[in-house]
């Protein structure tokens, strides 16, 4: 029998099969892993691109704002400041502004562009919460409104170069040469109705960030008004031990304003630069002769102005009036100056009639653009309506008053008891910037000593206190090392322990002192101070408690404790803070005076200036007088929304919030 071996091709078709089902399942395995890997890429992709887009730069409430939203509000701002400045180059190109004033103004709109991206999303959040409240207020803006705003904004309004000549009860002619105009790097314009100050106009026009209901006039060229003498109080040595901060004022009486015979002496001043400007004397010439204004010294050219640059409201009227080259009358101005204004030049009202094209050019989508127009008409069209509320026939007022402690309220030694002295500072070389490069065995420290040595003994040889203390101001001014307290005598105010240097420190408030006493020489390391003590007192907590103790014994009088007690500007009147309305002033402020009934004192309030203690001497219902309307355009929006929009939930990214020069 013969064995054959049984054929194999059977199997080998078994395995070929095995192999291409293989071959399928890796190929499919393959294919899946790309489609997968596609899918992915897709979801990366939508996920970067929902980032990039739709990821929320911040949130107010439940309302969240893209990053698109604020990509096209940044395009919007940087354009308004953009248009800005090609409109002051004009100016500048023309004449009509001075070329340093022209580019002071471009200085400041190229700072607040790095302030851009920050800001844009602030003004969305308001957009967002003024949106929701404006219901409250009756408030609402159409698209017609929105439309005339814009065709506003195209347009330059007329401007009229002025000369002028202000005549100020009280004070005599100026005839130094005007400043350049400090421009206001608020954004926001001033509140029609508002005192134009010594005679000079408000700039017309400031960069804005969020457009508003009307154009934004280009700037006009505003000579600085001279500025009044205000009590500053005690001033901070500069290099020696000093309280920390400025030491408050010594309180002054209300000034009572001008005199009848100084206004009537300032009306026939004015009354005269007027005949020689009729008998054809030169405006300049006049101007320097008689106007008490900052303007003077150019002549009285105080720029061009437009109806709306804040410039005295019967004078602009009297100027807009005029032909071209005319010469108004005397006319007497809301604050009581005197004012002759001439017309030089009339410029018409320009409309550019591209602005959609210039807004395509820059990037910017015009429903972004008019989205921004809104949210300005409806601020306005909000205030508007909240004032009108306020004002509407005789309101709830209360009439209060307050005494004032100023403290730190974040300073731990606020409460420490003070101690008020001068002090005479001799320095090494009697320079205090240098002292530390001084070796403490060079001679100048002891020549430094000596002077200190003889001005003690000078001064302990007086006996009588108060002819002490004026030959210690006198050494003080003429031989202190001091600049910051030199020229007030050395004086230093009052003061805490932890504020001073510890030799300094321990030589006050160690050991009894009396009124007038002559301490030292002390040494520092910035010298040799001659010290005169001049009290002590507890810290303002202690202080403000004492003080209402008094006020709430009977037949006590508020206004007579203020004016002896109170730190604050108001001191002189008794800290009488006039009639007030809801929302003429803080919220936190309002709550606690409208919780008082005439003859009420309050809590004791802890401010951010310091203790505080009202009462109530009056509450009425009663008409809103002009101050106070004026009070309220410019503080009563803000004051009644500032606390809704702290009760809004809101979240800003950081990233993206925080002011800097960045890409978007």
């Amino acid at each position: 029998m013969t064995f054959r071996a049984r054929p194999s091709g059977g199997r080998h078709r078994r395995g070929g099969k095995s192999d291409a089902r293989q071959q399928l399942i890796v190929n499919l395995a393959f294919v899946g892993v790309i489609a997968l890997a596609v899918v992915l890429l897709v979801a990366v992709g939508g996920l970067s691109y929902y980032d990039d887009h739709f990821a929320a730069v911040a949130r107010a409430g439940d309302v969240a704002i893209s990053k698109d939203e604020w990509r096209a509000r940044v395009l919007v701002d940087d354009f308004e400041l953009t248009a800005l400045k090609t409109r002051i180059e004009n100016q500048m190109a023309s004449g009509e502004i001075p070329g340093d004033y022209g580019r002071q103004q471009i200085d400041l709109i190229e700072q607040q562009r790095t302030q851009v991206p920050a800001n844009a999303i602030e003004e969305l959040i308001d957009d967002r919460i003024q949106t929701t409240l404006a219901g409250e207020l009756g408030a609402a803006v159409s698209e017609a409104e929105i439309d005339t705003a814009m065709k506003e904004r195209a347009t330059t309004k007329e401007r009229r170069h002025v000369l002028m000549i202000a005549v100020e009860p009280g004070l005599e002619p100026a005839v130094t040469p005007a400043p350049s105009a400090t421009p206001s790097t608020s954004g926001s314009p001033a509140p029609s109705g508002s005192p134009a100050p010594s005679g000079s106009p408000t700039p017309s026009g400031s960069p804005t960030l969020t457009p508003a209901a009307t154009p934004t006039p280009a700037p006009t060229p505003t000579p600085a008004p001279t500025p009044s003498p205000v009590p500053s109080g005690s001033p901070s040595p500069s290099g020696s031990p000093a309280p920390s901060g400025s030491p408050a004022p010594t309180p002054s009486p209300t000034p009572s304003g001008p005199t009848p015979q100084q206004i009537a002496e300032a009306k026939a001043r004015a009354q005269q630069a007027l005949a020689r400007l009729k008998a054809g004397a030169e405006f300049a010439e006049v101007a320097k002769e008689f106007s008490t204004s900052s303007s003077a010294g150019s002549g009285g050219d105080i720029g061009f102005v437009q109806q709306e640059s804040g410039l005295d409201t019967p004078l602009t009227a009297a100027l807009f009036a005029l032909p071209q080259g005319g010469t108004t009358d005397v006319v007497e101005g809301e604050d009581g100056i005197f004012r002759i204004g001439r017309v030089t030049e009339i410029r018409t009202e320009v409309v550019d009639e591209q602005l959609t094209q210039e807004l395509q050019s820059a990037g910017v989508e015009l429903a972004a653009y008019r989205a921004a127009i809104r949210a300005g008409l409806l601020r306005q069209a909000m205030e508007e309506k909240l004032i009108a509320q306020l004002t509407a026939g005789p309101v709830e007022q209360v009439h209060p008053y307050r005494i004032l402690l100023r403290a730190d309220p974040s300073d731990p030694s606020a409460n420490d008891a003070e101690v008020r002295a001068a002090h005479i500072l001799y320095a090494p070389k009697d320079d205090t910037s240098g002292t530390d490069a001084v070796p403490s065995d060079d001679p100048a420290w002891d020549a430094a000593e000596q002077e200190a040595r003889k001005a003690v003994d000078r001064l302990r040889a007086v006996p009588e206190v108060d002819a002490r203390n004026k030959l210690f101001a006198e050494i003080a001014a003429a031989e202190s090392d001091d600049e910051g307290s030199k020229t007030d005598g050395g004086e230093l105010g009052w003061f805490s322990r932890a504020t001073m240097v510890r030799p300094f420190a321990d030589a006050v408030f160690e050991g009894e002192h009396t009124d007038g006493e002559v301490i030292g020489p002390v040494l520092t390391q910035y010298g040799w101070h001659v010290i005169l003590f001049e009290g002590r007192r507890q810290g303002a907590r202690d202080r403000i408690e004492a003080i209402k103790a008094e006020a709430e014994k009977p037949g006590a009088d508020f206004v007579a404790i203020a004016k002896r007690e109170s730190e604050g500007a108001d001191a002189g009147s008794g800290g009488d803070m006039g009639w007030l309305v809801r929302y003429q002033t803080e919220q936190l402020v309002e709550l606690v005076l409208f919780s008082l009934q005439a003859g009420q004192l309050s809590a004791i309030q802890l401010e951010s200036d310091g203790y505080v203690l009202y009462y109530v001497g009056e509450r009425q219902t009663r008409e809103v007088d002009d101050d106070q309307l004026t009070t309220l355009r410019q503080s009563a929006f803000q004051n009644w929304y500032t606390p809704r929009k702290q009760a809004v939930a809101v979240w800003r990214d950081p990233v993206f919030a925080a002011p800097a020069d960045q890409g978007f």
